[in-house]
């Protein structure tokens, strides 16, 4: 399973080490220990990458931007848009130039 092709899922960790075939707490441990951070973040940040994307295409709205990579949490999808870029999703929307962090 690779969260760079179904980051548009519902990810739950259990499955996630059900496909890896290893302990959901091993592989959580794991994972972190190597990248630095928590599946969860990693996950995050890479569907905040890909709302960026499509932000950049002029959506109907933030909403559907949100939806579409899996936040079913508007507010959720805002604040944690906004801790990963330095800007709300409107605003980049707007055209002001973000950066995500690595």
């Amino acid at each position: 399973m690779s969260c760079h092709r179904h980051y548009q899922e519902k990810l739950r960790l259990i499955e996630i080490a059900a496909a890896a075939q290893t302990a959901p707490t091993y592989l959580s441990r794991q994972f972190k220990q190597v990248t630095g951070e928590t599946l969860i973040a990693f996950i995050n940040r890479y569907r905040i990458k890909m709302a960026q994307q499509y932000l950049r295409h002029r959506p109907d709205s933030v909403t559907d931007v949100a939806f579409r990579v899996d936040f079913n949490d508007v507010t959720y999808f805002k604040r944690v848009f906004k801790s990963y870029t330095g800007m709300t999703p409107l605003a980049y929307l707007r055209g002001s130039t973000p950066t995500i962090q690595p």
